[in-house]
């Protein structure tokens, strides 16, 4: 596979994203409101667990398994 090819383009752009939510998760853990703190624990782990999940899966699924699951799905939740 091209480095130059869409699928390495998105890994990496999910793999900044997971970066990102990695330096909202430190910054939310210090803030002053305690809301803030205990929502973004609440939620930000379970983001940052499907992005892992999805980085995983375009970089070892076969070409076929990734086409076919990006397919829009109106009733998917």
């Amino acid at each position: 596979m091209a480095k130059s090819s869409l699928r390495i383009e998105v890994c990496g752009e999910i793999d900044e994203l997971n970066s990102h939510m990695g330096v909202v998760r430190t910054l939310a853990s210090s803030c002053k409101n305690e809301n803030v703190r205990e929502s973004s624990e609440a939620v930000l782990p379970t983001i940052q667990n499907h992005l892992f999940d999805i980085g995983s899966f375009l970089a070892c699924a076969p070409a076929s398994a990734v086409a076919e699951s990006m397919t829009l799905d109106s009733n998917a939740t």
